[in-house]
């Protein structure tokens, strides 16, 4: 890997269900870490605290993704 010019990194949301489902993804990795629980209808409650938990054990910063999808 360049590490003066990392692979892109990507965040995977779904909301649709009751399922809260992300992934965070790599094109030089693939998968890096991911995420999916039934909450029910408590998406906006546990969003932001789900994908902070998520960033912290891949060592990621939100800065460094390069997109939203």
């Amino acid at each position: 890997m360049n590490t003066s010019n990392p692979a892109p990194l990507y965040l995977g949301l779904d909301t649709a269900t009751p399922f809260l489902s992300f992934a965070l993804w790599s094109s030089e990795k693939g998968l890096l870490a991911s995420f999916s629980k039934n909450i029910g209808r408590d998406h906006a409650k546990r969003i932001m605290i789900e994908i902070d938990k998520l960033f912290q054990a891949s060592n990621v910063l939100p800065s460094q993704l390069a997109g939203i999808s």
